[in-house]
């Protein structure tokens, strides 16, 4: 019963409503089945004819007694053209009404006295295979007829007609049941579907989504769920933004002293005595460190502050990598190290360009604070056409690693994996964090590996829609 746990909920509601459906339909026909065997409803053929005499045989007899022969054979006639059922009637003494048996009478009256119980000569072959019912009746006038009703082809279903009839109201009964149950399983689960949509659009970051835009609620329990999971995206949206204002607030505020303070100490280092150049280094370094630091929350800033309304552009992803890789380089070349760019595929992407160029730039410079001296960082993209996200770009450096634990964690704001390693590099623990959200915003993921003989490798993996 695998199969069925992992069913969708529309499957799981319109399987259930069909079996149901299918149950009632087979029980109720072998009810019905079971009810005629035992003869508690007579749905034979005889018993139909015979209930057809008896609700026309009395008004014959009386037209006869009331009208004469003519008019019976008028009404005989028009019942044998319109309807296929051919009467006949015979007095007390076993004669037919006079003028009302067809051209063929003389023929067939055997058959009619054979019906009778009465002697005469055998069947006439053209009326022996026709279903018939007998039945005396009496009319107004006190007189006894016997009254005989043959059906002619085409005036009542074949004989054998139970079981087809049977089969045929069980198929009629699921294909309206199929459609009704499919209308019902549509109408429970789209506002389930348009509610799961909105929930996905929020998880990943779109704070603008709303339930009530995916989709028509009524005011069932649904409805209110879908209106309850608008307060709360109000709710998160008002929070994160307000917070991500606030931190893009002090960042800027921040940034203003220690303009001031940068300033200051060059100032004051030209009155200084030269004992003290060690201390002002030290001084400038904290500045400089604490300015990387506010440029880092900005730009995290920025990017919890865009919620899927940047401008993509076609952008040759061979010449974004390129560009990454000469600024990394430049930096990289001051401390005895180097960037180059790898294989790239020659594809154009659609993509916020200044978004994307900060998570790369920001998984170049983490790659070249930790790679060893002498060593290169390395950046290429691979493009894997059978992948669910088939571009991959790919920054490798030679230095320490991560602990395998901390492979998720390091694209956390702030997180440190050893506190003395990051103060000496200048890291603040923002730099992937950036990265990642940014890549998010694309659609795509981020993920780091340990290379094998040392180094860290982060990989950006994003949608075909990307390219």
């Amino acid at each position: 019963m695998s199969w069925l746990r992992s069913a969708t909920l529309f499957r799981k509601i319109f399987l259930g409503f069909l079996l149901a459906i299918a149950a009632a339909s087979v029980l109720h026909v072998a009810v019905t089945g079971l009810v005629v065997r035992l003869g508690l409803l007579d749905l034979s053929l005889e018993a139909k004819l015979r209930k057809e005499l008896n609700r026309e045989a009395p008004s014959l007899v009386a037209l006869y007694e009331e009208r004469g022969a003519d008019a019976l054979k008028d009404e005989l006639g028009r019942l044998r053209e319109e309807r296929r059922l051919l009467f006949v009637i015979l007095d007390d003494r076993g004669a037919p009404l006079a003028g009302m048996v067809p051209s063929r009478g003389e023929r067939m009256m055997p058959d009619v006295r054979r019906h009778h119980g009465l002697s005469g000569p055998p069947r006439s072959s053209w009326m022996k295979d026709l279903p018939a019912a007998t039945e005396p009746v009496v009319s107004p006038g006190g007189a006894t007829y016997v009254v005989t009703l043959f059906a002619l082809p085409g005036a009542l279903p074949p004989k054998d007609g139970l079981y087809l009839s049977l089969v045929l109201y069980f198929a009629v009964l699921m294909a309206v049941g199929g459609a009704v149950s499919y209308f019902l399983a549509r109408h429970i689960c789209y506002p389930v579907e348009a509610l799961s949509r909105a929930s996905l659009a929020l998880a990943s970051g779109d704070l603008s989504v709303r339930a009530e835009r995916e989709g028509p609620f009524g005011d069932d329990e649904i409805g209110q769920l879908a209106r309850n999971f608008d307060s709360m995206a109000d709710h998160v949206e008002r929070n994160i933004t307000g917070q991500s204002r606030l931190l893009g607030d002090i960042s800027h505020e921040l940034r203003s002293p220690l303009t001031r303070l940068n300033l200051s100490l060059e100032l004051l280092r030209n009155r200084l005595p030269d004992d003290l150049d060690g201390l002002m280094d030290r001084i400038e370094r904290e500045s400089e460190r604490m300015n990387r630091m506010i440029g880092d929350l900005l730009g995290l800033a920025r990017e919890e502050s865009r919620f899927g309304g940047e401008r993509r552009e076609s952008v040759s992803l061979r010449e974004l990598l390129a560009s990454v890789a000469k600024d990394g380089r430049f930096e990289a070349l001051a401390s005895g190290k180097d960037v180059v760019s790898g294989d790239v595929p020659d594809v154009a992407v659609s993509v916020d360009r200044g978004a994307m160029e900060s998570a790369l730039e920001n998984i170049v410079r983490n790659g070249v604070r930790y790679t060893a001296p002498g060593t290169v960082v390395e950046l290429r993209a691979e493009y894997e056409p059978e992948e669910e996200l088939p571009l991959s770009i790919i920054a490798e450096d030679r230095g320490p690693g991560v602990a395998e634990e901390n492979l998720e964690a390091i694209f956390r704001p702030f997180f440190r994996e050893g506190e003395a390693r990051d103060r000496d590099s200048g890291g603040v623990g923002l730099g992937l964090a950036i990265a990642r959200r940014a890549v998010e915003r694309h659609g795509g993921i981020v993920e780091a590996a340990n290379r094998d003989g040392g180094g860290l490798s982060v990989r950006i993996r994003l949608p075909l829609g990307f390219g």
